[in-house]
């Protein structure tokens, strides 16, 4: 946790959390097995050859590398607890969420929901606990900007009630941000 300016809260996001792991894993694997297949497919039958294969690998080699490094931005920022609202800043986007929209902040881990499975299928601990912030109102997508809120005009989000946050500290975050809750009024 480190203080910023003008009273606000900064914790630390995990770099490697969970949402990584899963899109990650993802994005990767589907997409490998079918760039191969269909480079593989076009040499048997000879549509294409050896350069042409080569150069076509290398420039969807490189694209989607650069979707995993965005990807992996979801795992660098923070969660910032200001006075009006919750900021959620990464490398990829940012989450406005003002303090009325939230109807409470909890600890909990992939043990208590049951997701047993799923923490060991991306090799996460069980009993890690990370932040769970329900939302009164849905998250919504400001795109093309990646900016994330509850009081924006945009795309809303499947399952945007709710938001899991991953943070190196999450005891102290929720400590902190029941407060805030709190004097919300909601």
């Amino acid at each position: 946790m480190r203080k910023t300016q003008s009273t606000s809260l900064e914790f630390p996001l995990i770099r490697n959390n969970p949402q990584v792991r899963t899109l990650s894993i993802l994005f990767s694997f589907p997409f490998v097995v079918w760039w191969a297949g269909v480079l593989l497919n076009l040499l048997a039958i000879g549509r294409v050859g050896w350069q042409e294969a080569l150069i076509t690998s290398s420039i969807l080699t490189l694209g989607w590398l650069f979707v995993l490094w965005n990807i992996q931005g979801n795992g660098r920022g923070s969660a910032i607890i200001e006075s009006s609202q919750l900021v959620v800043k990464t490398r990829s986007n940012t989450k406005y969420i003002p303090w009325s929209d939230v109807r409470d902040i909890t600890l909990t881990s992939f043990a208590d929901r049951g997701a047993r499975g799923w923490a060991r299928a991306i090799h996460w601990p069980e009993r890690k606990h990370f932040v769970e912030a329900r939302l009164s109102r849905g998250l919504r997508e400001a795109w093309p900007r990646m900016r994330f809120g509850t009081r924006l005009k945009g795309i809303p989000l499947i399952g945007g009630d709710r938001v899991a946050l991953y943070l190196h500290d999450p005891e102290a975050f929720v400590r902190s941000a029941k407060s805030f809750v709190m004097s919300s009024g909601e």
